[in-house]
């Protein structure tokens, strides 16, 4: 992993440089966060200081947590309700700012 990503005691300033949470003070749209409960590569509670941190800001987030799902999707319907969901929530996100979209 050290290789793949860094070391954590040894490149501490470097990972922080490029880890989202350093940025999330810049996230002014809204967003819409999809995270696997067993990802060991993204762990949740990574997700879930994005999360807090924008909703503490007031900002616009939903979050979606699959519990049995890790990094990306194995189970078929779990990929058809998070699509739907992505769906219907960037065409509500166009419906509020441009209401020629509200009714496609």
């Amino acid at each position: 992993m050290d290789t793949w990503v860094g070391n954590p005691d040894t490149e501490h300033d470097w990972l922080m440089a490029r880890s989202p949470i350093s940025y999330v003070d810049h996230i002014t749209a809204p967003l819409f966060v999809v995270q696997g409960a067993n990802d060991p590569r993204v762990v949740k509670a990574e997700s879930d200081q994005i999360v807090a941190s924008i909703r503490a800001r007031g900002g616009d987030v939903r979050y979606d947590v699959y519990d049995d799902e890790g990094h990306g999707f194995a189970k078929e319907h779990n990929l058809v309700t998070c699509n739907q969901d992505v769906v219907d929530y960037l065409t509500s996100k166009l419906a509020a700012t441009a209401p020629q979209f509200a009714n496609t």
